[in-house]
């Protein structure tokens, strides 16, 4: 059995193992199926190691008792040998790109003071390592990446809806912490994007009244193409149609003749000095390494749930309620042999970075 194997093993198996329960080396080998070695050598505290990123464990005699579960995967790598989580990862990050200023900001939006980041949310999900530059176009584009990947065009959406979702909680749960710190202020923001006659384009923050006027058309589309909300529309897939619907709708005002499409953002205000006490820049390696941390962490997060998924949807069968002609269709794919392959094969292509 390789390494990614038995990682993937530990991964499924973890939740079999109980909370004070004792287990002697051979026991969780068995019930995590992973080969036991014959020597207590390096190959062995590998494999303590590997567990150790998903429990608390502690050695009693010549066994380990389980402490208690972590929330997020523990990753052993930073130069001091602690232990350094997913989530403070993603703040490290966070406060990396804050620390080191406009230079890591999205330059094309315009009107940003010092001590304020505003990014877009692919933008910085990328700048965080938490997606790669594939993400965005094939959501765009899902038929051309299921011929791509030879897999339905059902488990591309089922992937983004079920995923798309959780990777920006996760982000946004990192600012919250940073914010409960007195680190940053934050809140969320429509950034337009503006293209004239020659071709020139020009992003900019929605004040107070566009904002109001874009929830406005996003209302009156959801009205016309009879969907109660967002959520509903991007399960269905008619994202596009929608966001013409409500490109439309404004384009009836002469101040967004212009505008050629919106997207979300973030709006970080920060104190440059609390900053940079909390977090000085990263050096190369440290940068990569905790790069390395969030995306292996947005990428055992999504397989973890496409096992869980799996296994569920199997034992439930058909005795799952499904209200939907969309739900009918993601309870087949997840029912499927095929579904967690598939969804590691679109996660290599839309999270995995090379460095």
């Amino acid at each position: 059995m390789n390494i990614e194997t038995a990682s993937i093993k530990i991964t499924q198996n973890i939740n079999l193992l109980e909370v004070g329960k004792k287990y002697m080396y051979k026991d969780l080998c068995e019930i995590l199926e992973i080969v036991p070695t014959v020597k207590a050598n390096s190959s062995r505290e590998a494999q303590l190691k590997d567990i150790r990123q998903y429990v608390l464990l502690e050695k009693l005699g010549r066994g380990f008792v389980v402490i208690e579960f972590y929330d997020t995967i523990q990753f052993k790598l930073d130069n001091r040998g602690e232990s350094v989580s997913y989530s403070n990862a993603i703040q490290l990050l966070l406060l990396n790109v804050l620390s080191v200023g406009v230079s890591m900001q999205d330059n094309r939006i315009q009107g940003i003071r010092k001590g304020r980041m505003v990014q877009g949310k692919n933008a910085l999900l990328r700048e965080m390592s938490m997606i790669n530059h594939a993400y965005s176009s094939y959501k765009r584009e899902p038929i051309e990446l299921a011929r791509r990947l030879d897999i339905g065009v059902y488990d591309i959406r089922e992937w983004y809806d079920l995923n798309g979702k959780t990777i920006q909680n996760q982000l946004e749960s990192a600012l919250n912490k940073l914010s409960n710190k007195a680190l940053v202020l934050w809140s969320e923001v429509k950034i337009m994007c503006f293209v004239n006659e020659d071709g020139y384009s020009n992003h900019r923050v929605a004040d107070e009244m566009e904002a109001y006027q874009i929830m406005n058309a996003e209302r009156t589309a959801l009205k016309s193409l009879g969907y109660d909300n967002k959520s509903i529309v991007v399960r269905a897939s008619q994202w596009d149609l929608f966001s013409r619907c409500v490109l439309t709708e404004l384009k009836t005002d002469v101040t967004f003749q212009d505008l050629e499409y919106i997207y979300k953002g973030y709006d970080v205000s920060y104190n440059y000095d609390n900053v940079d006490d909390e977090i000085y820049k990263l050096s190369q390696e440290e940068y990569k390494t905790n790069k390395y941390i969030v995306n292996e962490g947005v990428r055992v997060n999504i397989q973890e749930r496409a096992v869980i998924r799996h296994e569920r949807d199997v034992e439930l069968g058909k005795e799952m309620s499904v209200n939907s002609k969309t739900g009918n269709e993601y309870l087949n794919i997840r029912y499927s042999e095929k579904y967690v392959p598939n969804s590691d094969k679109i996660t290599e292509h839309l999270v995995s970075v090379s460095d």
